[in-house]
């Protein structure tokens, strides 16, 4: 008997996790309002078939314990457990998909009452392999089920089953499991096995598993083979998947503290190490969530449960050196970069061009803030001296009036009033879509041609972005608020190709569409 059969769970509250399935479930059989179909959705590995024979004993059970929990101590519950149980038939659609399964199986058998259990009862795994006309053979009979007949049905892929099937089913979702339920799951397992294992090397399965209990308790079988005890995290990684969890706070701190030259060369150094650059970067981006989840509040950070106490603070203490804003560009940079791993020459360039496209952004911002600081001054000081001298005369002031008034009329703005007025525009934007205001904050207006203003954009994924129509419609309404009338505009890339294939190119690498 394998590790996952022995430790099969046998009543509903030795489950992990799907508690509201579980509460479900046993109210139904308490109250004897039984359905007589049942869809149990979701992931691999949650659980829906252990559920499913456990639903199966439970209604046949003689001795129920909880008026729902079957004994598994009773005949029928021997017999189904030792599977001798003739009125209780498991079919895995996968290698029985045409209809002639569905006859021999079950229409063939399905009006002769059970042999000496209560129901009937037909679980089928990954329905959703059948055929159409395998299909079509059971819609008859859940429309109209013998009342000693009971269905259970498991899948991975709801999306391809028909509507018909699933509208005569009572649906159930599974979920992956969290951190915290895998863990309590693993910890009960280390207790039955006799076994002493550290905390961190439970929570670092668990994170590794990503919901999966099946792959989880696979993961926990393989650590127990070692001879230690207790069983610590330096003794675990020759069996668990090599993390770089440590080297991706390390470059976080240099991309922090503005070193660009340490964060480039890092990455090197940890490719050599024999990191895989595509797997580094989503554990970065794991990092980066929950910095950026710290960023909103130190509560969201703790509910992610995504790293220990330990890692969390310590991610929490380099998430002061960055900007919420920030943050958002560096995720962004590299959810752009990831298609393109594997398709260079330089194996780790993908990531390498996200960092110094962020570097570049951050500068860039630093600058527009400077000149944004020395306009405020000189604005300041410009009112003083009014003020003082009464250099603005109201004939003056009156002739610029109308002539700002004459170009809202011709819908005409002028590209100094733009340039001008555009820290209005960045507040504005602001208010009312923050994810805009980031990536107005890299643009720029470049100039006036054909009655349009042009509008250069950094990056091709900003101006494909900004060229959307509800993008598009927020400007307006923007324009409209700053300027006192909004105005034809069309936005370019700097240059005549993309950023990233230019440096792409220059390094001797190519970029695969």
């Amino acid at each position: 008997m394998n590790f996952s059969q022995k430790h099969r769970p046998k009543r509903f509250d030795e489950i992990s996790g799907q508690e509201h399935i579980r509460a479900t479930l046993t109210q139904e059989i308490k109250k004897e309002k039984l359905g007589h179909a049942f869809l149990f959705c979701g992931p691999r590995g949650v659980g829906k078939t252990t559920m499913a024979r456990i639903l199966a004993r439970a209604i046949n059970c003689q001795k129920k314990e909880n008026g729902a929990e079957p004994c598994n101590e009773c005949e029928s519950c021997k017999r189904i457990l030792d599977g001798k149980s003739f009125d209780i038939l498991e079919m895995d659609a996968a290698s029985h998909t045409g209809v002639d399964n569905i006859r021999l199986e079950i229409l063939e058998n399905i009006h002769f009452g059970p042999s000496r259990e209560k129901y009937k009862v037909f679980i089928i795994d990954e329905v959703h392999m059948l055929s159409g006309a395998a299909f079509n053979a059971l819609l008859k009979t859940l429309e109209e089920p013998p009342s000693h007949v009971i269905f259970i049905f498991a899948t991975t892929e709801a999306r391809k089953l028909p509507e018909t099937i699933i509208s005569r089913c009572q649906r159930f979702d599974f979920a992956r499991l969290s951190i915290k339920e895998i863990m309590h799951r693993l910890t009960a397992l280390a207790k039955k096995e006799d076994r002493e294992i550290n905390e961190d090397v439970l929570f670092s399965i668990a994170r590794f598993s990503e919901g999966y209990l099946r792959d989880a308790e696979s993961l926990f079988s393989q650590v127990l083979i070692l001879d230690s005890s207790p069983i610590t995290l330096e003794d675990a990684k020759i069996i668990l998947p090599q993390s770089f969890i440590r080297e991706a706070i390390i470059l976080l701190q240099y991309i922090g503290a503005n070193d660009e030259v340490k964060a480039i060369s890092y990455i090197t150094e940890i490719v050599e190490k024999g990191a895989d650059p595509s797997r580094f970067t989503e554990e970065f981006l794991h990092i980066l969530r929950s910095m950026l989840f710290g960023n909103i509040g130190a509560e969201l950070m703790l509910l992610s449960q995504t790293f220990s106490l330990e890692i969390t603070q310590e991610i929490s203490d380099v998430g002061k050196n960055f900007q919420e804003s920030e943050a958002l560009l560096l995720i962004e940079y590299l959810l752009e970069a990831q298609p393109y791993f594997g398709k260079t020459a330089i194996i780790q360039f993908p990531l390498e061009l996200a960092i110094i496209q962020f570097f570049a952004s951050r500068k860039k911002n630093s600058l527009k803030k400077m000149l944004q600081q020395k306009d405020q001054s000189r604005v300041v000081q410009q009112g003083h001296e009014e003020i003082s001298q009464n250099f603005f005369s109201h004939e003056l002031k009156q002739k610029k009036d109308e002539e700002k008034n004459e170009m809202q009329e011709l819908g005409i703005i002028d590209l100094s009033i733009l340039r001008a007025r555009w820290q209005d525009v960045l507040a504005v934007s602001s208010e009312l879509n923050h994810s805009l205001n980031i990536i107005l904050a890299l643009i720029e207006p470049d100039r006036i041609e054909d009655g349009h203003v042009v509008f250069s954009c950094p990056f091709r994924f900003h101006k494909e972005k900004l060229e959307e129509k509800k993008t598009t419609n927020v400007l307006h309404r923007i324009f409209q608020r700053v300027y006192g009338n909004s105005f034809p505009f069309r936005l370019e890339v700097f240059g005549e190709k993309n950023q990233a294939q230019k440096l792409v190119e220059a390094f001797g690498g190519e970029m695969v569409a």
